[in-house]
């Protein structure tokens, strides 16, 4: 075996390099590596680290064709090739042309790919080797998916024949919803794995997801590294993962071991593989699931606890090596996270850009791999996987601290993107996690609310905008921000700002700190925010949030996406939450509803456009008189009125040195916290206003503390709100503090006359 091609991308790919490099470096034939890449990746981590490389075209779809693979590997004289997870590794069709046309595959033979690969074959093999199968049927058609639920009955699965990773499957749990769910299942199917086989099971609603790991050498001989659960899933897609699996009897683990090792084995199964089961918690038996032909994204976990490479024992099988007589003993407990590219605020969905930051942490115990690199694009065709984070531990509970610490420690960016890294935090931290009593349920049941921090996003996209807009403008409508509400934002020093929503206030202090970071200071607590710069998300301490930069009823893409339908027309009446439209990102359908009942006004994009993050979808027109000024379930700390009052003088001075102030308010805020302080200010006032005056103050007859007055109302007018129409009682209120001074009301309104005027 001279050279291996790589049939993968991202993390899959360096995984299998990372492995390669270690048995280069021990042994001088070993083969050398050749990249296959599209031309979006060229300039990725695992193409700059194989020693050869080679474009295949471009999109999901050039790693799908078999002929322009194999015409890539002829092409750089590979005699092999790693498949890794995902694309066509578990493809039997795919995997015959290559091996037609001369390569080893360091994967199973095509034959117990379409044996196993397919989840509709497996059960037959399941079940024609005493491995126990939930009741299920074949479905083609709406018809049939009816007349084989009145027998499985509900809840059901719906499942796509091919592939993984959770898609192409629907969850049905009335009669009404079937039809369009197999209709949703088998299009998706057939969109994803070029199949649109689907079939449909019994849903064990408590249960853990348990999977065996295999390794075979194509003649019968099977070894099995221990057992993995990964009930943490979110829609059948894994989050959190570890080896071993907690709270199961012993003679459960070694029922599932031997059930395993009856489907392999009777396939002569080669290469690595991975079976999975169903355990019913509540009949304490399991079902099985599927077996995936290939490596699981989930590994590494197993390899920690046995201190096994398992993709460097798929080369040395593939180079012909033994398999190992001897089973490894477990060591430790090790545990799994997936930090993906999603936006847990808003139902998950992909959320691709591009990596600006991009802190790994470390330690003993740890461990991360990842395909990617700072400044590298998350693209939208692929898979969400940013990083692997894998802890391990003598036992359970040190593993799952290690993790949580790593986790803290990670800290990423994407612009026009986010990650799930505080939805993993937050996990960890409970109570049924650290224990392990958990199933397949318990992520779907919880309930994702906007968490702390929400509020102070909104006041840091607030202060940020202004400073990139209205700061430097000098429109009567400056102070004018949109950040998930419409607020006023005025700046009073160089790192002191008021943002002002109709009467409230909050009292912000804002620094930067490089590029990504900066601080806010609120009611005296410190926040950290983190953001690609101009990007509409905000990581405050940790946890993303993404603030809309409109209000009102504007529907944008939540990511870079494919606009699959376009639900609505033009003029159509919808209600809240009604689907307006279809997107695919990441290989998942994206369901856009309508924010508010009202009326389609504008419908910005077509079937089958490409669409960028923040992209304006449709407008809905609301129906509502008043909209909603803030979310009701965001919290904003705003300012209680007694500091605010006391901040007056603080205020007043920057008003005299020239920063922003809502005049008028400050005036009498200032008069009365300290009117004694109040006439010191306006002396101080008098004289700076002396120097930009053509007639020094002694040469008029207005008293100098009543030009201040008039002074500081006319002060940066174009910036000032509604001075304009100063409400009489407020003038009232300015002439009283004047008569505080001896100042009857005739001079004062006379004083106040011509400024007024000319505002």
């Amino acid at each position: 075996m001279k050279k291996i091609g790589i049939i993968n991308r991202g993390e899959p790919a360096v995984r299998f390099l990372n492995a390669l490099d270690a048995l280069k470096r021990e042994e001088s034939d070993a083969p050398k590596s050749v990249a296959l890449f599209t031309e979006g990746d060229r300039n990725s981590m695992y193409v700059a680290a194989a020693d050869e490389s080679i474009c295949i075209g471009e999109g999901r779809s050039a790693y799908l064709d078999a002929d322009n693979v194999l015409k890539a590997l002829n092409e750089m004289a590979c005699d092999a090739a790693w498949l890794g997870w995902g694309f066509a590794s578990e493809d039997g069709d795919f995997c015959k042309v290559l091996e037609d046309g001369g390569i080893t595959l360091l994967a199973p033979r095509s034959e117990t790919m379409a044996a196993l690969g397919d989840k509709i074959e497996a059960k037959h093999v399941a079940e024609a080797n005493d491995v126990p199968v939930a009741p299920w049927a074949i479905v083609e058609t709406a018809e049939q998916a009816r007349e084989h639920a009145g027998r499985i009955g509900f809840p059901l699965l719906l499942k796509a024949a091919g592939g993984g990773g959770g898609r192409g499957i629907r969850l049905v749990e009335r009669d009404e919803d079937l039809e369009t769910a197999f209709t949703s299942a088998r299009d998706e199917a057939a969109r994803s794995f070029r199949s649109s086989g689907v079939f449909m099971e019994r849903f064990v609603s408590s249960a853990r997801h348990i999977e065996v790991q295999v390794v075979g050498d194509g003649q019968g001989e099977i070894s099995v590294f221990g057992v993995r659960d990964c009930s943490l899933q979110r829609r059948r897609q894994k989050v959190i993962e570890e080896c071993q699996a907690p709270n199961l009897p012993e003679s459960a683990i070694d029922e599932l071991k031997q059930a395993a090792k009856r489907i392999t084995t009777a396939v002569n199964y080669r290469s690595a593989g991975t079976v999975e089961f169903l355990y019913d918690l509540q009949l304490k038996c399991p079902y099985f699931l599927e077996v995936n032909t290939r490596l699981q994204v989930e590994h590494p976990v197993t390899e920690e606890v046995f201190g096994t490479d398992l993709v460097r024992l798929q080369i040395e099988l593939g180079r012909g090596a033994p398999l190992p007589k001897a089973e490894p003993n477990a060591r430790g407990w090790a545990v799994e996270a997936r930090v993906c590219a999603e936006d847990t605020q808003n139902g998950f969905t992909p959320a691709p850009g591009k990596i600006v930051r991009f802190v790994l942490p470390s330690g003993p115990g740890l461990r991360v791999d990842t395909g990617f690199s700072e400044g590298e694009e998350i693209s939208p065709e692929f898979d969400p996987l940013i990083a692997k984070v894998i802890a391990w531990g003598p036992d359970r509970l040190a593993a799952f601290a290690r993790l949580s610490r790593a986790l803290e420690q990670t800290r990423i960016v994407v612009e026009g993107g986010t990650t799930n890294l505080a939805f993993l935090r937050s996990l960890l931290v409970r109570e049924d996690v650290r224990l392990g009593h958990v199933d397949i349920g318990l992520i779907d049941r919880m309930n994702v609310t906007p968490p702390t921090g929400a509020g102070i996003a909104m006041l840091a996209a607030a202060v940020d905008r202004f400073l990139e807009t209205g700061d430097s403008a000098h429109s009567g409508e400056r102070h004018r921000i949109e950040a998930g509400a419409t607020f006023e934002v005025y700046r009073t020093s160089p790192k002191s700002f008021e943002v002002v929503n109709e009467s409230q206030v909050a009292v912000v202090d804002y620094e930067r700190d490089g590029e990504f970071q900066s601080w806010l200071i609120v009611d005296g607590h410190r926040y950290r925010i983190e953001r690609a710069p101009g990007d509409t998300t905000y990581i405050v301490d940790g946890t993303p949030h993404r603030v809309a930069a409109a209000s009102g009823g504007m529907l944008v893409a939540p990511s870079a996406a494919l606009v699959l339908k376009v639900a609505v027309e033009l003029g159509e009446f919808v209600e809240a939450n009604q689907l307006v439209a279809i997107v695919e990102s990441m290989k998942m359908e994206v369901r856009i509803v309508a924010t508010t009942a009202g009326t389609v006004r504008e419908i910005f994009v077509q079937d089958g456009a490409q669409v960028k993050s923040g992209q304006a979808l449709v407008f809905v027109e609301s129906s509502d008189e008043v909209a909603p000024r803030e979310s009701a379930a965001t919290v904003i700390p705003w300012t209680q009125a007694s500091r605010y009052k006391s901040l007056a003088s603080s205020r007043l001075h920057a008003a005299i040195t020239g920063w922003d102030c809502r005049a008028e308010q400050t005036l009498i805020d200032a008069h009365d916290a300290n009117p004694e302080s109040f006439e010191g200010l306006l002396s101080a006032f008098a004289d700076m206003a002396e120097l930009f005056e053509r007639r020094p103050d002694h040469e008029t007859n207005v008293p100098g503390q009543v030009r201040a007055l008039t002074a500081a109302l006319t002060l940066n007018t174009t910036n000032f709100r509604g001075l304009s129409s100063v409400p009489s009682a407020s003038k009232n209120r300015i002439l009283a503090a004047l008569a505080h001074y001896g100042l009857d009301d005739a001079a004062s309104a006379q004083a106040l006359e011509m400024p007024l005027r000319r505002i």
